[in-house]
């Protein structure tokens, strides 16, 4: 999947109509995504070109799956969509979900941990190096904060959190729905909790 992956990030000629190196780019793209799907044993695969963007359905065992990426001119990410379909003209489907664009990337994705318990593990090094960066940030903060009469946190509001949540989410670059498993973890939520504070402090009593 190197050439795909390349060739999103050299990025494609704009035009109104179909050009040839987008033509060339479906053609490989399809060929190279139906080899990853053999590597699951999916079949019923279809691929639909549309103006700078593809979409299609898969079949695994009993399961239809919905793929696409978007405009390549304007978002040119590694990364495509993909979530399960009730049939191959299903075009809402289950959540959406994202599949890195590399080799092997469905035996990745569909052996993938589905449990909180394992989901846990399976993000633990995104986080502890988050959680390390966040740790960092709020001893950064508190040496520059001057608070007068600290206020409950309630008093704050969730915005501040919400900040935090979006620092982490962002830099671990996972969908909403995912993330929010990782609230299971004390610590994390402790940590986010800290820097919102911290930077609430930061920004009004320094």
């Amino acid at each position: 999947m190197k050439r795909i992956t390349d060739k999103i990030d050299s990025g494609f000629q704009s035009s109104s109509g179909v050009t040839s190196e987008w033509k060339s780019f479906v053609t490989k793209f399809r060929n190279d995504l139906g080899k990853e799907l053999d590597k699951v044993g999916a079949e019923n695969y279809t691929m639909s070109r549309g103006h700078f963007y593809v979409s299609g359905f898969f079949q695994l065992g009993e399961q239809w799956y919905y793929f696409s990426i978007s405009d390549v001119r304007f978002f040119p990410d590694k990364r495509m969509l993909i979530r399960t379909a009730d049939h191959p003209k299903d075009y809402t489907g289950g959540r959406n979900e994202y599949v890195n664009i590399e080799t092997n990337m469905f035996l990745k994705y569909f052996h993938r941990p589905t449990t909180v318990e394992v989901l846990e593990s399976d993000y633990t090094e995104h986080l502890e190096s988050k959680v390390q960066h966040l740790k960092a940030e709020n001893e950064r903060l508190q040496s520059q904060i001057n608070k007068p009469n600290e206020p409950d946190f309630d008093q704050i509001g969730e915005n501040a959190l919400n900040q935090a949540v979006r620092y982490i989410q962002n830099s671990i670059g996972e969908d909403s729905g995912d993330f929010a498993s990782t609230w299971d973890f004390d610590e994390v939520e402790k940590v986010l909790t800290d820097y919102a504070k911290n930077n609430y402090y930061y920004l009004n009593y320094k």
